[in-house]
């Protein structure tokens, strides 16, 4: 049904379960590297997708946004990604769930297609000390994927 306007003035709380939050900051880094990346590893590597946010709260969540272009060169080829941070310059260490969470793979599709996706992910560092985090990229097989970098975007999300 519906709830009168009189009615919404008498609510003292939210029902439990509700998430909220506040935007804190918004880091943003447009990569300026334009050649692209021929990826022919297994292993992974690191990108030129790396940007550093210092939360304000130690209960603070980071959004973690990140966007690319491929071009896969043959009809069988994929790849994973990985977020790795590292807290005031420590060592770093991936703190994406697995690499299939965020693995993309596609078969039959004609050689030079073009992608554009972009992943998100929410961290809870509990710090206030600086945070980096980099995108880091695999291959599925050793065939040569292009993979050139766009841009990366933490939100710091208030607790």
């Amino acid at each position: 049904g519906n709830i009168a306007n009189a009615s919404l003035g008498a609510v003292t709380a939210l029902p439990t379960g509700l998430v909220s939050g506040t935007i804190e900051q918004v880091v943003q880094k447009v990569s300026g590297f334009s050649g692209g990346t021929d990826l022919e590893s297994t292993s992974f590597v690191s990108t030129y997708l790396t940007e550093t946010i210092t939360p304000s709260s130690t209960s603070s969540k980071i959004l973690i946004n990140y966007m690319w272009e491929h071009k896969f060169n043959a009809t069988s080829e994929g790849y994973g990604t990985a977020i790795h941070r590292a807290i005031s310059g420590g060592s770093s260490g991936n703190i994406s769930e697995t690499e299939q969470n965020q693995y993309n793979y596609l078969q039959g599709f004609s050689s030079e297609t073009r992608f554009y996706p972009s992943l998100q992910y929410v961290d809870s560092p509990s710090t206030t000390s600086a945070i980096t985090y980099t995108i880091y990229i695999k291959g599925h097989t050793t065939s040569r994927i292009e993979w050139q970098p766009k841009r990366i975007i933490l939100i710091e999300i208030g607790g």
